[in-house]
């Protein structure tokens, strides 16, 4: 099943007001690893729209509430 960008951006909202992914997917009836899915991309394309992600190796992200309102508020345009 595909979700819209605003169900994306509201998962994401969410969870950066502190819900853990386990309530974030009960809540919006996502799975848990569709939202972990979303976090990723987040993170690596700095979007929440689906494009080519620069992958890389090393150390793996902290997907923290205070990151994710960075990251969302940073992209005003969500």
């Amino acid at each position: 099943m595909a979700f819209d960008k605003k169900t994306r951006t509201k998962a994401l909202k969410l969870l950066a007001k502190g819900k853990t992914d386990k309530e974030v997917s009960a809540k919006l009836n996502i799975s848990i690893y569709t939202l972990r899915n979303w976090k990723k991309l987040l993170f690596t394309t700095g979007s929440i729209e689906k494009k080519k992600s620069n992958k890389r190796s090393g150390k793996p992200y902290k997907y923290t509430p205070e990151k994710i309102k960075e990251l969302l508020e940073k992209n005003q345009n969500i």
